[in-house]
């Protein structure tokens, strides 16, 4: 430490210890001696000082220094410092250096503990600090341990290293029906925070990179990479995340960029098809979409990969085909039953074709990592038949996974390209044909009965089942809304449609054929429906377009040109004034048409297609708020931008005529344009299974808590299920919850009953044991032997009195897994149900031997104890 005295006269006595210093600065300087030391002195004459530091340690003032022998002056630097040290055989004497303004204090302690502060005077209540000072520190290390406490080894790695690992253990451990809940939710957890990284990054990043498109190249922030391709715009490495523009600049879609953009859509399907295998060793990157002003951008976490790691596929237009992996073969061939896609010789040379069990340019790798990893997913399903000679129609127009899955017979996914021969095209014909002309009539024939299914459900009578953004007053239906107004706010229009295996392109095919069902309240409603959906597309197209080309024009990032455009853009559409009505006649009505096939509207003379339309969506008995509301809401949704809350109920309920207006909206009604950001449905699902197990935790201690979480997970798992309709454990999940909470909400229901009435409801079904039902058995029709499924089958058999129903699906499932110990406790819980007295001994004693080896099952263990007296009874 240091010690400094300047020049300045201090109020001490002559009298007092400290008189020697005062007055002058002085320098010290090391002689010869090991043990000599020389002060010399700098300003007015003082007395000779060197004497009195020449003798013995116990020469040197005690009252100042403590213990004499543990003080000693060493030489510092050429300015006017005095330095005190602690040598180290001292042991009460330290020093610390004093700031120019005197402002610290000299550390040297006195025997009671009492330091003289550099003015001379005595501070009482160093020690005191001192003390204050190290509990502080202290309190710093464990605030800083509490922040970190739950810290895991997958921070310190990259977005790819985080993903494998956290997906590794959970594919490991949901092998294993015997896994410790708590390491599951652990992992479940650091899933959904990589996810959450991810996604911020893929935000922050893709926005400025969308905002710079048009900048030129030296003036970006990010700039753009050279790593070879042609199906894609310009492509961004930074943060860890590979950034592909979704343009058609190459013209592969006739410069149309909706298009690369569709394609780009069709990539994340893909890639969450085969992510849906579970297939071990079979590794993938992270995806997401981040739509922003018009334009849209794949994001992918950067893959351990180099120039030759490529091992299935093609990486350069087909000319060279790799399968030089029999393991990776193997897990290919196994996706390929799972997804019905036929394998078939694949390269544009057909002397040097090789066999492939998926698209030609789905390209496989072996990593650095030595884990196999598959990208490019654009073409993982088959196309339709080419209807006309729009370029690239065999990569826009694709079959769904759900409809594949109900065929008889394996579609090729290089049909029409030339990546293989026509053969294949046939099958896809009549693939194409049985899809327009037999699933898409019997779906508008039925989807009136759906709709009357789900208002008899009154699925809405529960408020836990909605989202949070459902709840709010912008979506939630005006005053006492009826039930045919909630199920037409709330109807999952494309769940179900997806869930039939149709492309939402189809809308306007099923439009027209809803016009030759019998006429009802629930067609008027579908009808509706359909129509408001169609017009709300349509128009998100034409902003995005629209802002696609103020980006080009503008040539620079800026954010009051893009508020100006989508507020004037929506006063067109939903404003009054007689060019709002011309651009409904030329400009929607004609793009409804061509991006949806086969819509015919008969518009009566004279009757404007903007007054059409608003009729038959505010004549339907569903529609409770303003019609323009119903397709306003929708494009927001789709588009990301918000509304203040305020303008979000005045045009609700056209508040004041508002939209009777020629400009219903001004700049002061945006709160944000926004952004639309599209993950993996992985994580939703894990957010579910989070919010699953914390609701059933909950139930115990609050049960209201309890029901409002579980209301959460559904809401989660039905986003994995508005996309991926065939996703089996978010129908299996999604299922247990509903009965979980039907069960709350009956006990919560029941207790206040009187005493007499609430012994033992009964269970009726309601639209919670309805819905779980129906996904069910769409569980078991996609996989009847999964041990999982067949358990939660069990669990709602039983819930619904069907005890034999219950018993038998038990079987089943310790037939394929017979560890499964929940399942053998649940059937020991039936048999002693029934008393069959010899059979619950037989099982009980199985259960207590297998739940030795598993110390998590002790507590069920304990659970189903004390019935072993009652069933010997």
């Amino acid at each position: 430490g240091k010690l400094v005295f300047d020049d300045s006269d201090d109020d001490c006595s002559e009298t007092d210890s400290s008189a020697m210093f005062a007055g002058s600065a002085y320098s010290i300087q090391e002689d010869e001696g090991p043990e000599e030391f020389q002060l010399i002195g700098h300003g007015r004459s003082e007395p000779p000082v060197k004497d009195m530091f020449a003798g013995s340690d116990e020469e040197l003032d005690e009252d100042m220094f403590g213990t004499a022998a543990d003080a000693y002056l060493l030489p510092e630097d050429d300015d006017d410092k005095l330095v005190f040290v602690e040598m180290p055989a001292a042991k009460k004497v330290s020093s610390r250096s004093l700031d120019p303004d005197m402002s610290s204090y000299l550390d040297v302690k006195s025997p009671g503990g009492v330091v003289r502060r550099a003015d001379g005077r005595f501070d009482v209540d160093a020690k005191m600090r001192r003390e204050e000072n190290q509990i502080m520190s202290e309190t710093k290390d464990k605030v800083s341990q509490f922040l970190d406490k739950d810290s895991t080894e997958y921070d310190s790695m990259d977005f790819n290293q985080r993903f494998q690992s956290i997906t590794e253990n959970l594919a490991r451990r949901s092998s294993n029906l015997r896994m410790q809940r708590e390491e599951m939710i652990r992992d479940v957890s650091a899933l959904i925070g990589l996810a959450q990284d991810f996604l911020y990054s893929a935000q922050a990043y893709g926005k400025i990179i969308i905002s710079e498109v048009y900048v030129p190249i030296e003036q970006k922030t990010i700039k753009p990479v050279d790593i070879g391709g042609v199906a894609g715009g310009s492509k961004y490495i930074t943060g860890e995340i590979l950034f592909k523009f979704a343009m058609d600049t190459e013209g592969l879609y006739g410069h149309d960029h909706a298009a690369a953009a569709t394609v780009a859509g069709h990539e994340m399907k893909g890639l969450q098809a085969y992510y849906n295998c579970n297939i071990p060793g079979l590794c993938f990157p992270l995806m997401a979409l981040v739509d922003y002003r018009g334009f849209r951008l794949v994001a992918n976490s950067l893959l351990p990969l180099g120039k030759n790691t490529l091992v299935y596929g093609t990486n350069d237009g087909g000319h060279t085909m790799h399968n030089d992996e029999a393991e990776l073969n193997e897990m290919m061939k196994k996706a390929a039953e799972m997804l019905n896609l036929a394998e078939h010789n694949a390269g544009v040379n057909p002397d040097t074709r090789k066999l492939v069990y998926s698209a030609a340019d789905l390209e496989g790798h072996l990593g650095t990592d030595e884990r196999y990893y598959l990208l490019d997913f654009a073409r993982t399903f088959p196309p339709e038949t080419p209807e006309d000679r729009t370029p690239g129609r065999n990569l826009t127009h694709l079959l769904r996974h759900e409809f594949l899955h109900s065929l008889d017979t394996r579609l090729c996914p290089d049909a029409y390209s030339g990546f293989t021969d026509s053969s294949f095209n046939q099958a896809i014909d009549e693939a194409s044909r049985t899809l327009q002309w037999k699933v898409i009539p019997q779906f508008a024939r039925d989807l009136p009965k759906l709709f009357e299914k789900a208002q008899l459900e009154d699925e809405l009578d529960v408020p836990t089942l909605r989202s949070r953004r459902s709840t709010t007053s912008s979506t939630r239906p005006a005053g006492n809304a009826s039930p045919a107004a909630n199920t037409f706010s709330q109807f999952r229009l494309t769940e179900v449609v997806h869930s039939h295996g149709i492309n939402i392109r189809y809308l306007g095919c099923m439009y027209t054929f809803l016009n030759k069902v019998e006429a009802s309240s629930a067609r008027e409603n579908c009808r509706a429906l359909l129509l408001a959906e169609m017009c709300a597309r349509v128009m998100k197209m034409q902003l995005r377009k629209r802002m696609r080309e103020k980006m080009e024009k503008l040539t620079k990032p800026l954010e009051l040109p893009h508020r100006i455009l989508l507020v004037n853009f929506l006063n067109l559409a939903f404003g009054t004034s007689k060019l709002s009505t011309q651009f409904w006649e030329v400009d929607l009505k004609d793009e409804l048409a061509s991006k949806f096939s086969g819509f015919i509207l008969h518009q009566p003379q004279g009757v404007s297609f903007k007054q059409l339309v608003s009729e038959l969506i505010k004549e339907s008995p569903g529609v409770s708020s303003d019609w323009r509301w119903v397709v306003l809401n929708r494009i927001r949704h789709m588009m990301g931008f918000e509304l203040r809350a305020r303008s979000k109920q005045a045009l609700r309920v056209n508040e004041d005529e508002v939209f009777e207006r020629e400009e219903p909206l001004t700049l002061g009604d945006i709160e944000r344009i926004g952004e639309r950001i599209k993950f993996m449905s992985t994580i939703s699902h894990a957010e579910g299974i989070l919010h699953m197990h914390h609701g059933m935790q909950l139930l115990r201690t609050n049960a209201t808590r309890g029901i409002e979480t579980l209301g959460m997970a559904v809401t989660k798992f039905s986003e994995v299920l508005n996309s991926s309709p065939f996703n089996v454990a978010s129908l299996r999940d999604c299922a247990h919850v509903l009965i979980v909470l039907d069960d709350a909400i009956r006990k919560q229901e029941s207790s206040g009953l009187k005493k007499k009435d609430k012994e033992k409801p009964s269970v009726v079904e309601t639209s919670r044991t309805l819905r779980a039902q129906q996904y069910l058995r769409r569980a078991m029709k996609l996989d009847s032997r999964d041990p999982k499924t067949l358990y939660v089958h069990a669990y709602y058999s039983r819930y619904m009195d069907q005890a034999h129903k219950a018993e038998d699906a038990l079987h089943k499932a310790l037939d394929s897994y017979p560890l499964y110990l929940e399942a053998l406790q649940m059937l020991t819980e039936i048999v002693e149900d029934a008393e069959q007295v010899a059979l619950f001994r037989s099982y009980y004693a199985i259960f207590s031997q297998l739940a030795a080896y598993d110390h998590a099952m002790w507590n069920k263990i304990s659970q189903i104890r004390n019935v072993e007296t009652t069933s010997t009874r």
